[in-house]
C-alpha cells in the first residue's frame, strides 16, 4: 500500500496540485497538511510522511471526517478528492453510513481502494455515491492510483502495466512502444516488496543507447524519468534480480503525457457490464468486458486487445476482445472491442486490466476524406457512408476495467455453464443456376457463448418463412450429402468465417427457399436460431442473334424515319416562304435532368414531352434504363417487361449497368411527333 501511495506522490500527482495525508486506525490524525507540489523537493517531503505500519481498529468514518478537515484548509472542500485506502472492515464508530451525508453535503469525491479480500464493501458504495471510482487489487495498487488520474485528465496515458515474479538471479525482458502522440513527462517505474533489493534496470532507447538504474539496500522502487519529449519508437527494458535470497513480486508501470491536441491522442478506456455475478441468478452470469480504442473521437480498427483477469487467490486468465460484429460485439469496426468472460473459478473478487497493442494492421477510421494522405476509402454496407482508413504509429496502452465480485458459485457449477451464441450474420453470397448450388457464409460464434469451438451446426430450410421462424425443428434439415463444399460437424473457432456450398438439384425454379441454423455444443446445449435468409433459382436466358438483328434493324429504321421527317419539315418551310406567309421563330428550351442516367440510382426516363403546337414532327425514341429496373422489349414488340435477375436473394448494387458483348440497349419503335420542346411566338 505504501509503495503505491509513494509512486502516486512522486510520479503521478499533477504539477501544481495539493496533497495532504491522514492516517486512521481506532482514531484518525493529520500527518501532513495540504502542500502544493511545485518541485521534486515538495514531492519528496510529502512522500517522507507516509506511514510504514498500521495497527489497532478500523475507523474509516474517522478518517473521512479528518480528510474533509484537511481539504478545508484551502477553503471550500467542494470538488476535493479523498483517496481512501483500507485493508479491513470498519469496526469503530462512526461508520461510513453515518458520515456519508456529510461527505455528500460537502461535495467531496471519494476514490476508494480495497487491497485485501477483507476490505469493507461499503467503500465501493461510497465511491459510487460521491461520483468517485473504486478499485480492488492484491498485487497492483499502482493502477488504483493511476486510473482515476487518467479518467479525469485525458492527456495522461498509461503505456504499460504488469505484475510478475522475478526469481533470484533471473531477468525479465519486455518492450514498450511510445508513439508520437505522447512522450512528455515519461516515467518508467518498477516497485516490489521486501527490504533487500538487488534489482537493476537497463532501458534501451530507440536510438540504441542504454540507460541504467539500480536500487540500493532497502529500496522498494526504481524510477527512470525521460527528460523532455521521449523519442517515438520501441523501448526495451531488462529488469534483473541480482540477489540470491528471495523472489520479488514486481509491479511495472510506464506513464506519459500527450504532446499534442486531444484529436491526435490514442486513448483506451475499458469497463465491465456488471459489478456482481451471482450464481443463484443465471442472468447475472453473462458478463461482458469492453474496451474503446480511439484516436481523438475516431475509432481505431485492427488493434490487438487483451483482457487480463486476476481472480484473488484463484489465478489469472486472459481473454481476447474483438471488434468483428460477432459474439458480444454488436457492431464491427466501431472501435469497441468486447467479449464475454466465462472463466469463473470460484467466489472471489476479479480484477480486470486491458492491454492494447497497435501495429501495421491498425488504422484510424474517419468519415471525412483524408485528401493527400493516401487514405483508403471503405464503403459501409447498406449505409451509404464512406470512411477513410489511415495508418497510425505503433503504440501500447493499458487500462483498468475495474473489478467484479463472484458469489454463490459451487464446486460443480463450473461445468459447461453456457450454450453457444446464435449466429447473427448468416448470408447467401452466391447462387449457380447451372450447378444448382447456394453459397452460405457466417461468423462462427463458439462453444461457450463467443468462446472456443462449437460441436456442430444444424442447418434447416423451408419454403415458408413463418414456419421456419416459429418451428425451426420441424423444417427440412440440410444433410451432409447435400454439401458440395464445407461441413456442418467441425465448426471453426469463434470469430472465424464459415462457408458452405449447398447442392440442391431437386428444387423448383423461381421458388423462394428460406435458410436458418442453430449452433450446438458437446453437452447438448444449442443456441437459438440464427437470422433467416432466402434465395431462389432463376434462369437468365441469353437473347438470340435473331433478336439482335431485329434490334439493329429497328435502330436503322428509326434513323431513316427521322431523316425523312427532317426533309419534309424543310420542304414545308420553303413552301410557306414562297407564299409570303408571316414567318415564325422557334425557341428550343432545354429540359433539366441527369447528365448520365446510367449512373443514377433511380430509374431515369429520357423523353421529350409533346406540346400543343400545330406542326407535326418526329419524337425521339423513349428509353427507360436504371440500376434497379431494366425494361426489355416483349417478344411481339408491343410493350416492355422487367428483365429477370439471375440472383434474387439480394439486390445487386452495381454502379454501372453491364451488357453482354455485341448487345445494344433495348429501344422502342420511334413515333412521329414534335422534335424538342418548342415555344412559338410571332416574328415582328
Amino acid at each position: 500500500m505504501t509503495i503505491a501511495a509513494s509512486n502516486f506522490i512522486l510520479n503521478i500527482a499533477e504539477e501544481g496540485s495539493s496533497i495532504g495525508i491522514v492516517t486512521f486506525s481506532s482514531t484518525a490524525q493529520i500527518v501532513q497538511s495540504l502542500v502544493r507540489l511545485d518541485s521534486e523537493a515538495d514531492r519528496t517531503a510529502v512522500d517522507a510522511k507516509l506511514p510504514t505500519s498500521a495497527s489497532g481498529g478500523t475507523c474509516i468514518g474517522c478518517g473521512l471526517l479528518k480528510g474533509i478537515e484537511v481539504l478545508e484548509q484551502a477553503g471550500n472542500a467542494s470538488g476535493g478528492i479523498l483517496k481512501v485506502i483500507s485493508d479491513g472492515k470498519e469496526n469503530v464508530v462512526p461508520f461510513i453510513a453515518e458520515v456519508k451525508p456529510t461527505i455528500l453535503a460537502k461535495g467531496v469525491i471519494a476514490d476508494t481502494i480495497l487491497y485485501t479480500t477483507a476490505a469493507d464493501d461499503q467503500l465501493t458504495s461510497l465511491a459510487a455515491s460521491t461520483g468517485g471510482l473504486s478499485y480492488y487489487s492484491t498485487s497492483d495498487l499502482n493502477n488504483a492510483f493511476i486510473q482515476p488520474a487518467m479518467k479525469r485528465d485525458p492527456t495522461y496515458v498509461q503505456l504499460y502495466s504488469s505484475t510478475f515474479t522475478l526469481n533470484p538471479l533471473s531477468t525479465a525482458v519486455d518492450t514498450i512502444t511510445i508513439d508520437s502522440s505522447v512522450g512528455n513527462n515519461t516515467r518508467f517505474s518498477f516497485s516490489w516488496t521486501g527490504g533487500y533489493s538487488g534489482i537493476s534496470l537497463t532501458l534501451t532507447l530507440p536510438n540504441g543507447t542504454n540507460q541504467t538504474a539500480s536500487g540500493a539496500s532497502g529500496d522498494t522502487t526504481i524510477i527512470m524519468a525521460l527528460p523532455g519529449k521521449a523519442e517515438a519508437g520501441k523501448y526495451r527494458f531488462i529488469l534483473e534480480n541480482t540477489g540470491s535470497r528471495t523472489s520479488k513480486e514486481i509491479t511495472g508501470t510506464v506513464v506519459s503525457r500527450a504532446t499534442g491536441g486531444k484529436n491526435d491522442l490514442i486513448h483506451v478506456s475499458s469497463q465491465i457490464s456488471a459489478s456482481d455475478v451471482d450464481f443463484s441468478d443465471p442472468a447475472s452470469l453473462y458478463l461482458i468486458i469492453y474496451a474503446d480504442v480511439t484516436r481523438g473521437y475516431a475509432p481505431l480498427v485492427g488493434a490487438t486487445v487483451t483482457a487480463i483477469v486476476e481472480a484473488s487467490g484463484l489465478g489469472t486468465f486472459t481473454q481476447e476482445l474483438k471488434d468483428t460484429g460477432s459474439g458480444a460485439d454488436l457492431s464491427a469496426g466501431d472501435g469497441t472491442y468486447s467479449a464475454y468472460f466465462t472463466k469463473f473459478s470460484g467466489n472471489a473478487k476479479y480484477t480486470v486490466m486491458v492491454k492494447v497493442e497497435g501495429g501495421n494492421t491498425t488504422k484510424v477510421k474517419v468519415n471525412t476524406a483524408a485528401k493527400g494522405q493516401g487514405a483508403q476509402a471503405v464503403d459501409v454496407e447498406n449505409s451509404g457512408t464512406q470512411f477513410q482508413l489511415t495508418t497510425v504509429d505503433d503504440f501500447s496502452r493499458s487500462s483498468s476495467g475495474g473489478f467484479f465480485t463472484v458469489a454463490n458459485q459451487t464446486a460443480g457449477s463450473t461445468v459447461d455453464l453456457f450454450p453457444p451464441l446464435p449466429v447473427r450474420d448468416l448470408r447467401v453470397t452466391a447462387m449457380s443456376y447451372e450447378m444448382r448450388t447456394f453459397t452460405l457464409e457466417w461468423t462462427a460464434t463458439g462453444d461457450d457463448l463467443d468462446q472456443g469451438n462449437a460441436s456442430f451446426y444444424d442447418l434447416r430450410m423451408s419454403r415458408n418463412y413463418t414456419a421456419l421462424r416459429s418451428d425451426f425443428d420441424s423444417a427440412t434439415p440440410v444433410l451432409a450429402s447435400q454439401l458440395a463444399e464445407g461441413n456442418l460437424t467441425s465448426p471453426l473457432p469463434a470469430g472465424q468465417k464459415e462457408k458452405i456450398i449447398i447442392l440442391l438439384k431437386d428444387l423448383k425454379d423461381e421458388t423462394t427457399y428460406f435458410f436458418a441454423l442453430k449452433v450446438g455444443d458437446e453437452s447438448g446445449k444449442n443456441s437459438s436460431a440464427s437470422n433467416i435468409v432466402s434465395s431462389s433459382f432463376v434462369e437468365i436466358k441469353p437473347e438470340s442473334s435473331h433478336d439482335n438483328a431485329g434490334l439493329i434493324a429497328g435502330v436503322v429504321l428509326a434513323v431513316v424515319l427521322v431523316v425523312i421527317v427532317v426533309v419534309v419539315v424543310l420542304v414545308y418551310f420553303l413552301v410557306i416562304k414562297k407564299k409570303h406567309v408571316k414567318l415564325q421563330e422557334s425557341e428550343v428550351s432545354e429540359k433539366s435532368g441527369v447528365d448520365n442516367p446510367a449512373y443514377s440510382k433511380d430509374k431515369v426516363k429520357i423523353t421529350n414531352e409533346k406540346k400543343n403546337v400545330n406542326q407535326k414532327g418526329a419524337t425521339p425514341a423513349t428509353t427507360a434504363y436504371g440500376l434497379n429496373k431494366v425494361e426489355m422489349p416483349t417478344d411481339d414488340g408491343s410493350g416492355s417487361k422487367p428483365a429477370k435477375n439471375g440472383f434474387s436473394s439480394k439486390a445487386l448494387n452495381n454502379p454501372v449497368p453491364t451488357a453482354k458483348k455485341n448487345q445494344l440497349p433495348p429501344l422502342k419503335p420511334a413515333s412521329t411527333g414534335k422534335s424538342g420542346n418548342l415555344k412559338s411566338k410571332p416574328k415582328k
